[in-house]
């Protein structure tokens, strides 16, 4: 099964769906990454919560986000939204079908949890004015090229 093989290639332990055809599964550093497969759909989810959206600093984060899913450039073709009880929270939608293969669906998770670290890092951050000195997207990209 392509999850379990891409956890095998990217290091992550315990990355397999199972009969519930459902896992959550801990990255490290606190990130948690939920993967949920919706045979109905054909869709596979992946999902992380990446903590509160620190109310001092509300709408500056918000058009942060908001830049980031700017074409999906800061989220490495995830979205990033806000769910009432979670806070931030990043989301990937993909087809569940043969064409996901291990190798791509590994790559796809790499880029998954480089934005989301990136985005919780930012939102952590005791930056005076996002706006003007930092940008989840160009961090991503910069993170993306090396």
């Amino acid at each position: 099964m392509a999850v379990t093989e891409a956890g095998r290639e990217l290091g992550i332990e315990g990355l397999d769906l199972g009969e519930a055809r459902a896992c959550d599964v801990d990255c490290g550093n606190g990130l948690m990454l939920e993967l949920l497969a919706d045979q109905d759909a054909g869709r596979l989810l992946l999902s992380a919560t990446l903590g509160a959206l620190p109310q001092d600093r509300r709408e500056e984060l918000i058009a942060l986000l908001l830049d980031a899913n700017f074409f999906w450039h800061g989220t490495g073709g995830a979205t990033a939204a806000l769910a009432a009880d979670d806070g931030i929270v990043l989301q990937r939608s993909l087809p569940a079908d043969t064409s996901l293969d291990g190798e791509t669906l590994a790559a796809i998770l790499e880029l998954f949890l480089t934005a989301a670290a990136q985005i919780r890092e930012v939102a952590a951050a005791d930056i005076p004015n996002p706006a003007n000195q930092h940008s989840v997207r160009n961090e991503f990209e910069r993170s993306t090229k090396s």
